[in-house]
Formats: structure tokens, C-alpha cells, sequence
């Protein structure tokens, strides 16, 4: 019998309710490295408010989140980033004026004597760039691009903080069949690499 890995993020016993509606009752899941989890119900069933529990984007009014192993209370959007999770939200959160390669690394941009390593930037933006199919140049504005590869955007931007959990919220929403099918294909190559995905 092949053991479960442990989950790299779990919901334990987790509810919330927003001015008295009661959103989510009693919820756990566990995400485990090397699975593809469905997060499955009808809209208002409270699938984006358990995402946001999950990123610490939201606290629960009672049961912990864990990442990594350590239970959280009230875990952040730093302490869930630092556990090596990934969110591309339904709503693009992606800087209008800036290039394709500068919202891909914003927030974590990397360093070379205190300032920023616009050649390892690009390099890395490139890969990520390339595993999602988003072919354009890297100094391209997001704000001329439609709005599925602004999608893409966002998905390489996740990638680019080489995540152990991967959360798509409808991510293929704004894509068309063939963007669809290349994330299907990424998706699958992140879970042979060991990461979660939800």
C-alpha cells in the first residue's frame, strides 16, 4: 500500500461568514505534492472564499490553515507565499503600464548588488514565458495585450515564484481552446514535478 504524502497546505475544520451569512461551514481539505484537486460547486458556494483562506488572504473565523506543516490561526499572505504558494485569482492583478517581464517579477524581482537583475529577470521571465506559450516580447505593456495572455500573465507570474502549490481560480475562463490546452499540458508537467495544484 503506497503511503499519502503529507499536504503541503491544508484547510483543517475552517468556516467564515461575512455580516452574518454563514459562507463556508466547517471545511478541510488537504493538497498533497504531485496532485491535480478539484475544487468543485455552483457560484456563491464559497470556492474563491476558501481560496482566499487558503492564501491568507482572508482568516477564518475558526479552524487553521497549514502550510508546510505549521498551523496557522491567522496565516498572511507572506507567511502563505513563503510556504511556496501560488495564486492566480479570477481577477488579474497585473499593472496595467508595466511590461510583461516586469509585472511577471513584481514583488519578487531579482537582485544583484541591491538592484534589480534585469538580465536574470529576463532569462527567467523567458522560461516561465515559454511553459505557458506566451510568445510575445517581454517589454510588451500588459495593457495592449488581450485578455487571455493578460491570463498567461498571470499564470507565468505565479510560476516565476516556483511554487510547491499552484492555485487557479477558473483560470481558463479568458483563454481560448488551443491557451486551454497548453495549460492542461503545464499542468500536468508541474504535478510529475511534485507540485500541488488546486
Amino acid at each position: 500500500l503506497a503511503m499519502t504524502p503529507a499536504p503541503i497546505l491544508a484547510a483543517r475544520g475552517v468556516s467564515k461568514s461575512f455580516f452574518g451569512n454563514r459562507v463556508l461551514s466547517d471545511v478541510s481539505i488537504a493538497l498533497v505534492p504531485g496532485r491535480i484537486h478539484a475544487l468543485l460547486g455552483e457560484n456563491g458556494a464559497g470556492k474563491s472564499t476558501l481560496i482566499n483562506l487558503l492564501s491568507g488572504a482572508l482568516v477564518p473565523d475558526s479552524g487553521t490553515i497549514e502550510v508546510a506543516g505549521q498551523s496557522h490561526r491567522s496565516l498572511t499572505p507572506r507567511d502563505a507565499r513563503r510556504g511556496g504558494v501560488a495564486v492566480v485569482q479570477q481577477e488579474l492583478g497585473l499593472t496595467a503600464d508595466l511590461s510583461i517581464a516586469e509585472n511577471i517579477g513584481l514583488g519578487a524581482y531579482p537582485r544583484r548588488f541591491g538592484l534589480i537583475d534585469y538580465r536574470a529577470l529576463a532569462r527567467k521571465a523567458r522560461a516561465v514565458c515559454d511553459l505557458v506559450g506566451l510568445k510575445e516580447d517581454l517589454s510588451t505593456p500588459v495593457a495592449g495585450l488581450p485578455l487571455g495572455r493578460r491570463q498567461l500573465v498571470e499564470i507565468a507570474k505565479a510560476l516565476f515564484r516556483e511554487p510547491r502549490v499552484l492555485i487557479l481560480d477558473e483560470p481558463t475562463s479568458s483563454l481560448s481552446a488551443h491557451e486551454a490546452d497548453t495549460l492542461t499540458r503545464l499542468l500536468r508537467k508541474l504535478k510529475a514535478d511534485g507540485v500541488a495544484i488546486l
